[in-house]
Order: structure tokens, then C-alpha cells, then sequence
């Protein structure tokens, strides 16, 4: 999952690198002709696919049924409330981390851009890459435990297993944004350009760092035949709730404020996140599984 998340730190920063390299040289309208080309060779790429023939369970019922089976599933709610909190934050992180630069600092806003970009790719990987590690661990470091609960031959078929996975990684996802969360006021308050980045490497370094634990939190916290619909349910809700609002949230206290105080709305929503996941529970399924037992 975290190889996978990879691509959203990189494929942000390669936009800020290159779109701001084109914004320097040629302007900003020239800057959305090269933004438009990889979308367009992707459209031309959906053309080959393939649709699956219709069955039996494409029916409008069958697809809504498992979206209704989400509801009730405490630790996924959590996951994802705090999923939403995390990606407001992020995503105005992101859009107005190259404005702030050029307004705070008198930074050219190409060379702004670019600089902002190079720092995402390098910490955005770092982060990402050990954020792997740390849930793989946390996976390991789940089934001794279970066994030594004297609870393991009852969870057979992995789903409590799953749960006590999905904790792990949550507490991981708090971990991360609490770090983050401090990290980024102090870049956000540096006297310097230079300051900025300094702060700003290891605070982004944190937050993705929590990429890869945060997916396998969702997809462990709900059973397998639900998995694919409670992601695509997540993806949708991190975005009506988090970064569709961020941007425009964030310049309309710019227009009213200085701009450091409507950036100063990021670091208090990554804590909003990591009090959401830090005080997250364990599900009522390991307790049923006890008390049967």
C-alpha cells in the first residue's frame, strides 16, 4: 500500500516541479497545456479497456446493499473521520504551501513552486516508504499477541486478526500526524524561506509517512467481501469532506486575514485528526469473540 500511495507525493510534486518550471519560463496558461497532456494519453489509454459482462448481481440493489453494511463499523468510521480531518489539512497544505512562499517570503512563484515540489518527492517517498515498514510491523508484531490472548484458534478466519491489524495502524496514523502536526506551525512561523523548508522536510517526511498504515487500517477494519467498497467509499467521502473545502476555506481567511493565520488552519485540523485516531477503541468484535470463547 505504501509503494502504491508513493504515487501521490510524486506525481504532486512532479506538477509542482515542472508546472512551476513552465510558469517561470512561459506563464501560468502555459502551465495548464502540460498539465492537460498526461490526461489526455490517459483518456487514450480507458479506451482499450475492456468492460466485464453485466451479472446477475449488477442490479441497482446489489450495488448499494454493501455501502448500507458499512454503517455501524466503528473503527472504519473512525479510520475515516480522521482520514478527512488529515486530507482537509493536506490538501491546503498543498495548494497554498508555493503562495505562502511568494507572499511571506518574496519568493519567485515558479521558483517557489519548484522548490516546494522537490521537497515533496523527497520526503513525500521517505516518509511514505518507512510508513510501509512501520505497518508491516505492525502486522508482525499483532499475531503473538493474539496468541498469547489465548484467542487465536477462534480467529481462523482472519477477521478479528484484521481488526487488531487495523488498530496497529491507526495508532501509527496518529503517531505521524501528531509530529506533523507541530512541525508544520513551526514552518509556518520561520523568519525565512530557509526556515520553511527546514520545518517543512520532516513535517511532510511524517505525514506521509501514514499513506501506506492509513489504507490498511481501512481495508482491515471491514470484512474481505467489503473491502473494495468501503475504499472507494473512503476515497469519496476524504474528498466531499476534506480537500474539495481546504483551498477555498483557507483564501477566504487569507482575503480577511493574514495569510499566516488561514495557514495555521493546517496544523490545527492535523491535530484534529490525531486526537480522532489516537482515541480510537477496539471494535466490539474482539470482546464478542471473548466472550464466546
Amino acid at each position: 500500500m505504501s509503494v502504491f500511495s508513493a504515487a501521490i507525493p510524486v506525481g504532486s510534486a512532479l506538477g509542482y516541479v515542472i508546472g512551476g518550471a513552465v510558469l517561470h519560463t512561459h506563464g501560468w496558461r502555459a502551465a495548464f497545456f502540460v498539465a492537460g497532456a498526461p490526461g489526455l494519453a490517459l483518456a487514450l489509454l480507458c479506451l482499450l479497456i475492456v468492460d466485464p459482462p453485466e451479472s446477475s448481481f449488477d442490479s441497482a440493489a446489489a450495488r448499494i446493499r454493501p455501502y448500507g453494511s458499512l454503517r455501524g463499523r466503528a473503527l472504519y468510521g473512525r479510520v475515516v473521520a480522521g482520514y478527512c480531518a488529515y486530507t482537509f489539512a493536506i490538501g491546503g497544505f498543498a495548494f497554498w504551501g508555493p503562495k505562502y512562499l511568494h507572499a511571506r517570503y518574496g519568493l519567485d512563484e515558479g521558483y517557489a513552486s519548484v522548490q516546494f515540489g522537490t521537497l515533496t518527492v523527497v520526503a513525500g517517498l521517505v516518509g511514505t516508504l518507512v510508513g510501509g515498514w512501520l505497518g508491516d510491523a505492525a502486522g508482525r508484531e499483532s499475531g503473538p499477541i493474539l496468541a498469547a490472548t489465548g484467542i487465536g484458534p477462534l480467529l481462523r478466519t482472519g477477521d478479528e486478526s484484521d481488526l487488531a491489524i487495523a488498530r496497529r495502524n491507526v495508532r501509527i496514523c496518529a503517531g505521524a500526524a501528531a509530529l506533523g502536526a507541530p512541525l508544520a506551525a513551526l514552518a509556518i512561523l520561520a523568519t525565512t524561506a530557509r526556515g520553511f523548508f527546514l520545518w517543512a522536510f520532516p513535517c511532510e517526511a511524517f505525514l506521509f509517512l501514514l499513506s501506506g498504515p492509513v489504507n490498511v487500517a481501512i481495508l482491515r477494519s471491514v470484512p474481505a467481501e467489503l473491502r473494495a467498497t468501503g475504499m472507494a467509499t473512503s476515497v469519496f467521502l476524504i474528498h466531499l469532506f476534506g480537500d474539495l473545502w481546504s483551498p477555498p476555506l483557507l483564501g477566504l481567511v487569507a482575503d480577511h486575514a493574514p495569510m499566516s493565520m488561514a495557514m495555521f488552519l493546517v496544523p490545527l485540523t492535523f491535530v484534529v485528526a490525531a486526537t480522532i485516531w489516537a482515541t480510537t477503541r477496539a471494535s466490539t468484535g474482539l470482546t464478542r469473540a471473548v466472550a464466546v470463547r
